[in-house]
């Protein structure tokens, strides 16, 4: 990189961090840094031989813990001191760009997680302005580049550097948005698009009274707008399979239980199979959803977001939020799991 920016006529713009020193200078590090001799004899790390040096901390692990306090970092490869460094900086609430494909830390699949998912996930499921058109094609191109760099299969030099790219500055451009809450989004509503005689249950006592009703509740749960499934035909196939054999099980009167998530035209994801339950088979639907999410329900912006919930129910239970160390950042607490 630094010798890159030289060619180019360049600031140079590398720094270095270091410690002083280490209590296993002289063994662990001998062969991995350049060192040389302080005023009192004691051996002390040199400045490296590009770049600017910083030196901070008297030992190794108190470099990486000042590290871990830096904003979003790019991990290429690594050892055992870059994962804990990684790691710190993910439970400092910033962004590890891990590029797969060459290895070592930055392909430990448990460093590294999108930051994209949760807002394209809402706007996937919103109809939006055009500035927030926008931004939904904004993010979704960032989503694209990083799944090109977790899977680790494309080794091009180029391309894997244009994701990096791509990611880095969709993060800078939409770091507002990326860090905290989930805005409201979408047009103005009204509730004249609610589904026709959906129940609202708002006690987990109307909940169990309303299953009771049925022979059966089963959850079906898939992928969201940000992932979708490749062909539909087959989930429609193995959809009427199921049906067939949860008829034989409950009757036809059992129920489907799922998180909520808008129907959307073009767009396959589990909102897709729920819909053909509800449409082909008869089947009544029960959404359960945070308040933020579920007030959309109640004033969906289309009527064919949530048709299938005609004669069917929405639970909303109180939006709570929590830190998420694997999405690094404030997130809404889902199915009151507060464990990450």
């Amino acid at each position: 990189f630094s010798a890159e920016r030289k060619a180019r006529n360049r600031p140079e713009n590398v720094y270095m961090v270091l410690p002083e020193t280490d209590p296993e200078i002289e063994t662990k590090f001998m062969d991995k840094a350049k060192t040389r001799k302080g005023p009192d004899g004691s051996t002390l790390f040199a400045e490296w031989d590009y770049g600017k040096t910083l030196f901070y901390g008297k030992s190794n692990h108190e470099r990486l813990q000042i590290l871990g306090c830096l904003g979003t970092i790019i991990l290429i490869e690594g050892g055992p001191g870059t994962s804990i460094q990684a790691r710190l900086v993910e439970e400092a609430g910033h962004v590890v760009i891990p590029v797969r494909c060459t290895g070592g830390a930055a392909g430990n699949r448990s460093i590294g997680s999108s930051p994209f998912t949760s807002l394209l996930e809402r706007l996937m499921g919103e109809e939006v302005d055009e500035q927030w058109g926008r931004t939904r094609e904004a993010l979704r191109v960032a989503q694209d580049a990083w799944k090109l760099l977790d899977a680790g299969e494309v080794t091009d030099a180029a391309k894997v550097a244009e994701a990096v790219v791509q990611v880095a500055n969709t993060l800078v451009k939409h770091a507002g948005l990326l860090t905290g809450a989930l805005p409201v989004l979408g047009q103005p509503r009204d509730n004249t698009k609610r589904p026709a005689h959906m129940k609202v249950l708002q006690t987990q006592e109307q909940v169990l009274e309303y299953m009771r009703s049925f022979t059966g509740v089963v959850l079906f749960n898939g992928y969201s707008a940000a992932d979708q499934y490749d062909n539909l035909q087959d989930v429609d196939r193995i959809v009427d399979l199921l049906v067939q054999v949860l008829d034989e099980r409950f009757g036809k009167n059992w129920l489907v239980l799922y998180k909520g998530d808008p129907y959307k035209a073009g767009v396959a994801d589990v909102a897709c199979p729920v819909r053909r339950l509800h449409f082909m088979h008869g089947k009544a639907v029960l959404a359960v959803q945070c308040e933020l999410y579920g007030r959309q329900v109640l004033a969906p912006a289309n009527g064919e977001q949530y048709a299938h919930l005609a004669h069917g129910a929405l639970y909303q239970y109180e939006t709570k939020y929590h830190f998420d160390r694997q999405a690094n950042k404030r997130l809404i607490q889902s199915g009151g799991d507060d464990s990450k």
